[in-house]
């Protein structure tokens, strides 16, 4: 076994090799680069809600594990030593201009806003902002249940805090259909969605199209702009599935599906995520896209 131990700074990174014996075993530690030098636990992740399970890089208990993450503020393209999603060097691998295409959900989650690979991920995102603006334009009413953009940004910021306040503080476990639940009930005062899990959120939607309207992702950020409530949901049938709320913005740039398009924002309190405003591609992995249903609150 060979094990390698790494240090980094702004300027240099020292390694210290030492070989092992051990039978039929191999391991590979991967020295990752940041100029921000900005060293923190790894928060696990997994793909139910509960909190029993074990980190899958190092195998312990997730209240055990002391995986680190490198940050990547500051990073550069290790091939032409530009800012990091700004060249095409790996476009190859990640597509054009954009660094930062792997997403996360309840099976990829990084501990502030997805990440590179499979596993913890790297905070932030490159994703360049385009298309709808932030809600303040012109505004067709056309329902009673339409909010002014502001009270449903703040309803989505309040419902991530409230999320955070209730489980003291607990940034890794899996509360997306609470924060679905409180944002829906600080806008209607209602508590239609409560005492549901994010499965029994999406099977309610779906048989309630007297009350929820299945649309199109393509839609989901200008009805957002527009003051619906709009929401995003997936069925896990072997465990617990995943919701969020669209929230106002501005639409950005990204992979879903296999292909690149315009993204929707998203609030998401599901697992190593309390985001207020996040592109929807950080809060489901790939392999759930097909999955995703997105609805309106008439």
């Amino acid at each position: 076994m060979v094990k390698r131990k790494a240090n980094t700074d702004a300027d240099s990174l020292s390694t210290t090799v030492k070989d092992e014996n051990a039978a039929g075993t191999s391991r590979i530690y991967i020295a990752l680069f940041s100029e921000s030098n900005n060293i923190q636990p790894l928060s696990t992740y997994s793909d139910i809600e509960e909190d029993d399970f074990t980190c899958s890089f190092c195998g312990l208990p997730a209240d055990l594990c002391t995986c680190i993450i490198i940050t990547p503020g500051g990073m550069r393209c290790p091939l032409c030593g530009g800012p990091w999603g700004s060249c095409s060097c790996l476009s190859d691998i990640y597509g054009p201009g954009n660094g930062n295409e792997n997403s996360g959900d309840d099976d990829y989650n990084g501990p502030s806003g997805g990440g590179n690979g499979t596993g913890g991920g790297n905070s932030g995102n490159n994703n360049a902002s385009e298309g709808n603006g932030s809600g303040n334009g012109n505004i067709v009413i056309t329902s009673p249940n339409q909010k002014p953009v502001k009270d449903i940004t703040q309803a989505a910021s309040d419902a991530v805090d409230k999320v955070l306040k209730d489980h003291n503080n607990d940034r890794k476990t899996a509360h997306c259909n609470e924060g679905v639940r409180n944002a829906f009930y600080n806008l209607f005062q209602s508590k239609e969605l409560y005492n549901m899990r994010a499965n029994d959120m999406v099977k309610y939607w779906k048989n309630h199209p007297e009350k929820w309207e299945v649309i199109r992702m393509e839609e989901a950020q200008e009805l957002a702009n527009q003051g619906f409530f709009v929401v995003a949901g997936w069925i896990n049938t072997k465990g617990s599935g995943h919701v969020c709320l669209v929230v106002p913005g501005k639409s950005s740039r990204g992979k879903w599906n296999g292909s690149f398009t315009t993204l929707p924002n998203t609030m998401d309190t599901g697992a190593n995520m309390k985001e207020k405003s996040q592109p929807i591609n950080f809060s489901f992995g790939p392999l759930k896209h097909s999955g995703v249903i997105f609805f309106k609150y008439k």
